[in-house]
């Protein structure tokens, strides 16, 4: 699988990245607004994967350079900017399935909410018709994920309208360690799986609690 990511240098992006990136089946693309920028996170990756015993190599360079090369593309980019991002590479999109972990958040008055907006429905209104969004990680710890061997005991709720590009998002899923993808439903599901990021934050806040994650459980 070719995998790229817009705006790849952020936490969620590097995590995933590394972690997509120990797998040989998995090309790695890391695209930044900047092209130097992203050329650098690359080099960083790299490094880091090597250093773990992973010889592997992420290739770098501008979103337009992420999105040509891949058939999946990870969008990491704060909610503001992601109608004005994906408009302006429509040109370059071809039936690419976008995995959508963003959130229409904001912080006031000390602690986090979200706005009555979803992120995944907004990219999708601005995708081309053969492009396939799904929305998935929003609950996953993004720093949690750059420990690239540490397993990750956590559930990603997958939300989206095409069986077959969920499919595809649930085996990226399982290639990472102690992940477990569910079925949310459609993609109009999604602004509830939003909504748990700012949930998350919040219950971190108030009780010390780092980096807490979401977990389904049967009694």
């Amino acid at each position: 699988m070719k995998i790229g990511f817009l705006g790849g240098t952020g936490h969620i992006g590097k995590g995933l990245a590394l972690r997509w990136g120990k797998n040989r089946e998995h090309e790695i693309f890391i695209g930044s607004r900047d092209e130097e920028r992203g050329k650098k996170a690359a080099d960083e990756y790299t490094e880091m994967l090597q250093d773990a015993g992973y010889s592997r190599v992420v290739a770098g360079g501008d979103n337009r350079f992420a999105v040509e090369k891949s058939d999946v593309v990870v969008v990491c980019i704060p909610y503001k900017s992601v109608v004005d991002t994906i408009e302006s590479l429509r040109d370059y999109l071809d039936s690419q399935i976008l995995i959508s972990p963003v959130v229409p958040m904001f912080k006031s008055e000390g602690r986090f909410d979200c706005r009555d907006s979803c992120a995944a429905l907004d990219l999708d209104e601005a995708s081309p018709e053969d492009v396939k969004v799904v929305s998935a990680f929003h609950t996953v710890p993004a720093k949690g994920l750059s420990d690239i061997d540490r397993p990750l005991d956590c559930d990603v709720v997958v939300c989206g309208d095409d069986e077959n590009a969920k499919d595809v998002v649930f085996d990226l899923v399982d290639n990472i360690d102690g992940m477990r993808g569910l079925d949310g439903g459609d993609l109009s599901v999604s602004k509830f799986t939003e909504a748990m990021t700012p949930l998350l934050l919040n219950v971190s806040i108030r009780n010390d609690l780092p980096h807490p994650t979401i977990k389904f459980v049967t009694p």
